[in-house]
């Protein structure tokens, strides 16, 4: 998950100075993240799939600055998905390739797929080729935060029949 923060950032943003942030109790915030961090996760996966497919609709049409402006603001909230999801990871000691989305994926898998389709995303990015971008979203994309969607919720069934 490293790789798409120094992927995006060095792609899309200069390198930015690292903020101090203020002392917190590592324990609290793990028992906070085990407890409610799948949630967190979903909320911020839903609310990105939906602007994601308005930037797909966006690079269709002749805006390209305001569907530019959009997808990097998609980019930032998908991070805030990876972060939240990592918190979860690491508070619950998931291994995400034990963890089965179905009969032939795993967690770790999605989130290979989810790289990799953001990485060549960004070299359609850089080849300003915009409607090769808006398919890559359409049928990539979001049938990868689909599969995310799905198996978090099941993640959180599981979760709660074993509380």
């Amino acid at each position: 998950m490293n790789e798409l923060y120094q992927s995006r950032s060095n792609i899309l943003q200069p390198e930015k100075p690292v903020e101090k942030k203020e002392q917190t109790n590592p324990a609290l915030d793990k028992a906070l993240w085990a407890a409610s961090g799948v949630d967190i996760s979903l909320n911020r996966l839903e609310s990105i799939q939906k602007s994601f497919l308005k930037a797909a609709e966006l690079f269709r049409e002749t805006d390209m600055a305001v569907a530019n402006r959009l997808f990097i603001q998609c980019l930032d909230g998908l991070e805030r998905f990876f972060e939240a999801l990592v918190a979860t990871k690491v508070a619950r000691e998931l291994d995400f390739k034990l963890i089965r989305v179905n009969d032939n994926e795993t967690l770790q898998g999605l989130e290979t797929q989810l790289l990799e389709i953001l990485r060549s995303t960004m070299v359609l990015q850089e080849a300003l080729d915009y409607t090769a971008i808006s398919d890559k979203i359409e049928y990539e994309l979001i049938t990868n935060l689909f599969s995310w969607n799905g198996a978090l919720r099941k993640l959180r069934i599981s979760f709660n029949s074993n509380a």
